[in-house]
This record gives C-alpha cells, structure tokens and sequence, in this order.
C-alpha cells in the first residue's frame, strides 16, 4: 500500500518536474521574445528619430525649392517684361519712322517747290537781260528787221562769258521736268580753287572740311557739285553747318549720280531725317557709295533703323562710321540684326563713343561678329562696357584671324 502510494507521488512529482521544465523553456523562450521585441523598440525608435529628420530636411527642401521657383519665376516675369519692352520701343521706333517719313516726304516737296521757283526767279531775270540786251541793239540798227526777245535767245541754250566763267542757261520747260533736266539750267562756276585730294587707288576726292557751309550755301551750290562728278569720287563735307535739308540735297545728287564712292558728314547735324534721305536713296542696288561717314550728328535709333533698312539692300557700303551720335542698346540691336542676317559687304563699322551701349548690347555684337565673315574692323571704344564685356568681345579674334576689335 505503502509502495503504491509512493510510485503515485513520484509519477506525480516527475510530471510537475516536467511541466516545470516546459514552463521554464517557454519562460526562458518569453524573455528572448521580450528581448527581440526591445531590440526592435529601439530599431523602431531610431527610425522614427531618422523618419522625422528626413521629414525635417524634406520640408526645408520644400521650402528652398519654392523659394528658388519663385525667384524664377520672377526672373522669367522680369525676362518677360524685358522683352516686352523691347518689342514696344521696336514698335515706337517704327511708328516714329513712319511720322519722320511723312515729315520728310512733305519738307521734300516743299525744298522742291522752293528750289523750282528759285530756278523760275533766275531764268526770268536772265530772260529780261537778255531781252534788254536785244531791245538794245536792235534800236541801235534801224534796218535790221526788230525780232522779239524769245527769238533772240537760242532754243536749248545761250552761252556767255563773264570775266572768264563760263555760264550756259537753258529754258524752263514746266514744273514736272526731272532733276537733271533743272540743274542743266543752272550756271557752272569755275571750281579751280577748290581743294582736291588725290588717293592712291588714283580716285580723287573734294575736300570741304571746315569751310562752314550751310544748308544754303549747299542749296546755293549743289549744281556745281552735281557738274564736278566726272572730276572726283568723293567728297568730304566735315565741320560744317549742314542739316537734314542739306542732306536731302546731297541724296539727291546720289540718286542719280553713281560715281561717288566716299560721302563724309562727319560733325554736322543732319539728324535722323537727314539720315533718312541718304538711306532712302542708297537702299538702291546700283548706289557706288562704298564709304558713308555720319559721326557726330545726332543720330538716334530713329536713324539707326533708316540705317539698317538700307543695309538690307544696299550692296556697296563696306565701310560705316557712325561714332559719337545717340544710339542705344535697341538702335544697335535692330543694325546688328540687319548686318548679320542680310549684309555680306561691310568691312568696316564703327560705334565709337556711344555712352548708351552697355552689356545688353554684347550677345548681338557676338552674334554678328560670328555670322558676319566680311567683317573685319569694330570700333566700340568710349562705350559704356565693362571690363568683362570688353574680354568677352576680344575673344572672338582669336577664333578669327582677319578680325580686330578696338575697345
């Protein structure tokens, strides 16, 4: 009895020792699963820690990007407004070059008008002379049978001479007669005395520098000049006193003679609608001009875009001296345009002393240099660039042999 009940107790403490055996592995199992699931705590946490740093620095990246959008958009609005500008200061020069056309075009007719009646108010005192003249000798011989004054006088011309000038007149036929036909009425003076240069390619040029000529000593004049084109092919006018209606004179003479090769105005004041009647005539294919110098003389962007409508025809002109006049970023803009995508003669530009060329102005000088491979001499010095934009500019000679830059 005693050994059954033993067995019993022992079966029994040998199950609980197993139960405890089992309990303690899964304890033992329970800890390490405390101990991963810790682990993984910390893990989670240091995530979280990075999680939310990362969030910071993206938010901070938001920040910067939206700062950087909109100062690009800024940029592209003020890109924009730029543009804008220049596409209405396009517009206003246009819209003035058609009023200053108009203007011209009506000053035209009038030095026309006035030019006719001068002509009329010469031919009839040299009518009345000569009929003077007859009325005189014909009392004189009572036998001659007495002509009147328009037979006396012979149908195309009459020749006299005056202390050694020769002077040849012809009659005024009516108002609508051609240029040319009204200057051969006029007398040719001896022109000894005038100053001609000869060059070394044997073309020969009028000197007139400085002799202070205005616009009625041109209008007083022109006709011996339009007459002394056989004897030289250039003509210098600098330092003097001529306007734009001394300059719609001498376009006159250009639009139908062809020999002048050299025309300089340099320092006078011809201004843009002066500017405007020499462009007009020398937008003609056949003009011979080759040299055209117009410094100082109060150009705008007004005459620059006559200018350049010119170049755009114009197949003579290889050398363009426009120093010291009033050109702008947007004049030299619409004259870079023309030369680089319409011209292939000029040689030779100068924009000296423009004080109103500044670094806007680099990228189309760039452009045309590149473009233009005829182009061998720009004069830019006393402009308003940089040292930098100066740099940039030289640099294109070293890519161009045949090219040289004055800065």
């Amino acid at each position: 009895m005693d050994i059954k009940i033993f067995e019993s107790w022992e079966y029994i403490f040998s199950e609980l020792i197993q139960r405890n055996s089992k309990l303690t592995e899964k304890v033992s199992q329970l800890e390490k699963q405390v101990h991963q699931l810790a682990e993984q705590n910390v893990q989670i946490q240091d995530l979280q820690k990075t999680n939310k740093e990362l969030q910071q620095k993206f938010d901070e990246h938001i920040l910067q990007c939206s700062d950087e959008k909109s100062k690009h958009d800024k940029s592209d609005s003020i890109k924009k407004l730029e543009e804008s500008a220049t596409h209405f200061n396009n517009c206003v020069i246009q819209l003035a070059s058609r009023m200053n056309s108009n203007s011209f075009q009506i000053k035209t007719l009038e030095t026309e008008n006035k030019l006719l009646k001068q002509h009329s108010q010469m031919l009839t005192e040299q009518f009345n002379e000569l009929r003077e003249k007859s009325d005189s000798s014909a009392s004189s011989n009572d036998k001659q049978p007495q002509t009147s004054a328009e037979d006396s006088v012979d149908e195309d011309n009459v020749t006299t001479t005056d202390s050694g000038s020769v002077k040849k007149y012809s009659q005024l036929e009516g108002v609508d007669e051609s240029l040319h036909d009204r200057l051969n009425m006029i007398e040719e003076e001896d022109y000894a005395n005038l100053e001609i240069t000869r060059r070394s390619d044997n073309s020969s040029i009028l000197n007139l520098d400085g002799w202070i000529l205005s616009d009625e000593d041109m209008r007083a004049n022109i006709y011996q000049l339009w007459n002394m084109d056989d004897l030289y092919t250039g003509l210098v006018l600098d330092h003097n006193h001529i306007t734009q209606s001394g300059a719609l004179l001498l376009a006159e003479i250009l639009s139908v003679k062809n020999r002048l090769t050299l025309l300089s105005l340099s320092y006078n004041n011809i201004s843009d609608e002066g500017v405007h009647a020499l462009a007009k005539t020398l937008s003609n294919e056949r003009s011979s001009l080759s040299e055209l110098y117009l410094g100082y003389n109060g150009i705008t962007d007004i005459g620059a875009n006559h200018l350049a409508q010119m170049l755009m025809k114009n197949k003579s002109i290889t050398h363009l001296y426009l120093s010291g006049n009033r050109i702008t970023d947007s004049g030299l803009q619409i004259l870079a345009e023309a030369i680089e995508k319409h011209n292939s003669t000029i040689q030779v530009l100068s924009l000296d002393s423009q004080k109103c060329i500044t670094n806007k102005s680099v990228d189309y000088l760039l452009q045309m240099i590149r473009n233009h491979p005829s182009l061998e001499k720009l004069y830019l010095t006393n402009c308003n660039l940089s040292q930098k934009d100066k740099e940039r500019l030289s640099k294109v000679q070293q890519y161009n042999a045949n090219f040289q830059i004055i800065l």
